[in-house]
């Protein structure tokens, strides 16, 4: 590496070709199950104003006090880059008028998200989310299916060992006297816990629950179960979603600590880990998760409209298809073009041009000036066929096609190279 050289900042980095199919087949996956399920893209921008996320996501919350990249136009407008996806889409929903159309909205989105954090495993600075939401659903039904989606699609990367942790939070009218509960259990431990611990006692006490510190874990053990504090409204709901997760055989694990890290959350959270022989080792690697919302729409200006989905992180998807051991074919080649010498080089291009409209893939390393160079190229791509233009090739309309296998090669009329290929390459 040069010594003077312009590095990407910390905590962003470059999704490299090799890979590619990783990005693609999430997007295919996403993107295919979302119609399945009658889910419409939307796509919000990357800019959103700061005060979205200090009404929707709470000014308290360790998102908007520590982790929100924020900047200031010349008109004195205060922006962000936006740290999660679902205060934008509650935004959109309320400015473009979405109340007025057949309700639920249901809708789907991915892109790149920003928090800035220490930079860790499988979520930098810069990090990308694909994510479902349904807008106007009180049903628990919706809960129910927000996890389905979720599932489906880990399954269809074959990553069909996950742990899917739930938990509910009730509304605000319950939540006081959990509150109260877990303040008073707290109270002697106070001196024990972190920095930020003792300050969450204060201004958001259900924050404890959701500290990775390892001597603020231990007092877990012992909280408050927030089930046993809900109103006969939310235990009602969190009973049906439960019902229905058992109605489709999905698993669940009941944690009565998860609470999720934002503060729009009510009723129904949920989580998703990787699972399976490496369920120990890789327990705190986190697929995303999401939950209820009924009234994030209401703080942003909106309707009293409920709300429910979930976000999940791209790049901890890929290191558990990694770890999984799941391979991914990146666009395999049909054949290998070579070219020797400036009128073959321009044959070859005609070349390419008829053998894409007849549906092949090829390769090519043309920079490369001897055919030895070229043959190699193609050996290290495992093609089945090569096609060779030389000079006098490319003068009188032919063109050498090369068994890589056998080492065979057969000279042919270029007006009858696509029948050739369509008999010896099986589409």
């Amino acid at each position: 590496m040069p010594k003077n050289f312009f590095a990407s900042p910390k905590g962003m980095k470059d999704i490299l070709p090799e890979e590619e199919g990783f990005w693609k087949k999430i997007y295919q996956s996403v993107e295919k199950i979302a119609k399945d399920y009658d889910f419409h893209f939307i796509e919000t921008p990357i800019l959103e104003k700061k005060e979205i996320f200090l009404k929707g996501v709470g000014e308290e919350s360790e998102l908007v006090s520590k982790q929100m990249y924020s900047l200031t136009t010349k008109g004195k407008e205060k922006l962000v880059l936006r740290p999660e996806g679902t205060a934008p889409i509650c935004r959109a929903y309320i400015e473009n008028g979405m109340s007025s159309l057949p309700q639920p909205v249901k809708l789907y989105y991915y892109g790149p998200f920003f928090r800035y954090e220490r930079p860790q495993r499988a979520r930098e600075r810069e990090f990308h989310q694909f994510g479902f939401e349904v807008l106007g659903a009180k049903d628990p039904f919706y809960d129910a299916l927000v996890v389905l989606v979720f599932t489906d699609i880990l399954k269809s990367l074959k990553l069909k060992d996950f742990i899917v942790k739930i938990n509910s939070i009730g509304c605000r009218k319950c939540r006081k006297k959990y509150l109260r509960a877990l303040k008073k259990y707290y109270q002697p431990y106070l001196k024990n816990l972190c920095s930020d611990c003792q300050k969450r006692f204060e201004v958001n006490p259900l924050r404890l629950l959701d500290c990775k510190e390892e001597k603020c874990s231990l007092y877990k053990k012992g909280v408050p179960i927030i089930l046993d504090f809900l109103c006969k409204d939310c235990k009602r709901h969190f009973k049906l979603v439960l019902e229905f997760l058992d109605y489709l055989s999905l698993p669940y694990y009941l944690d009565h600590t998860l609470v999720r890290g934002l503060d729009y959350y009510t009723n129904t959270v949920f989580e998703i880990f990787l699972g399976g022989e490496e369920e120990e080792e890789f327990s705190k690697l986190s697929l995303g998760g999401g939950g209820r919302y009924n009234e994030l729409i209401k703080f942003l200006g909106g309707e009293n409209v409920a709300g429910v989905g979930f976000g999940a992180g791209i790049e901890r998807i890929i290191e558990a298809m990694k770890i999984k051991g799941v391979k991914i074919k990146v666009n395999p080649k049909d054949l290998f073009l070579i070219a020797l010498g400036g009128e073959a080089k321009k044959e070859i291009l005609a070349v390419w041009r008829e053998i894409k409209k007849a549906g092949f893939k090829a390769a090519e390393a043309i920079e490369k000036e001897s055919i030895s160079a070229q043959l190699r190229a193609a050996s290290k791509l495992n093609v089945k066929l090569a096609l060779i233009l030389g000079q006098r090739e490319a003068a009188e309309k032919t063109i050498l096609i090369k068994d890589m296998e056998s080492g065979i090669q057969e000279e042919i009329p270029q007006n009858k190279l696509i029948k050739e290929l369509k008999k010896r390459i099986e589409k």
